[in-house]
């Protein structure tokens, strides 16, 4: 049987609760996840996702959507891997607080101000402009 605190399951379904016994009719044994989490069972162990998104995993996220945005542009220009860029993010002043050093070492960048074509790219309504040159 499955032991808690105050109730225990028996193999036939019956649930013990102090000394009171429910038929397995009476009552079900459920597991459910506070708001904002994906509760998953299996075998009786249970996990709970927290599924809230925090300011910084978003920020995170678009740091990613960056890069990835980036490294399209660089390939596009038949850039190489080592090439290194002077690159200009405007727009993304937030993103950049804290993911700069990422942003410039995954990119082979520094920041600097640039004359050239302008990329838009919208991070989920935020409007972005990314313009860089090979070094």
């Amino acid at each position: 049987s499955v032991h808690h605190r105050d109730f225990a399951v028996q193999k036939d379904g019956s649930v013990l609760i102090l000394d009171e016994v429910l038929g397995p009719d009476e009552v079900a044994v459920m597991y459910r996840g506070r708001e904002g989490e994906d509760v998953a069972a299996d075998k009786g162990i249970v996990i709970a996702l927290d599924t809230r998104i925090t300011p910084e995993l978003e920020l995170q996220g678009k740091a990613r959507d960056i890069i990835r945005f980036i490294q399209s542009l660089r390939k596009e220009q038949g850039l190489k891997l080592e090439d290194k860029i002077v690159l200009s993010v405007e727009g993304a002043d937030d993103v950049l607080a804290g993911h700069k050093d990422t942003i410039l070492s995954a990119t082979q960048a520094t920041l600097g101000k640039i004359d050239g074509d302008a990329h838009a790219l919208d991070l989920e309504g935020q409007k972005v402009t990314v313009k860089f040159k090979k070094v």
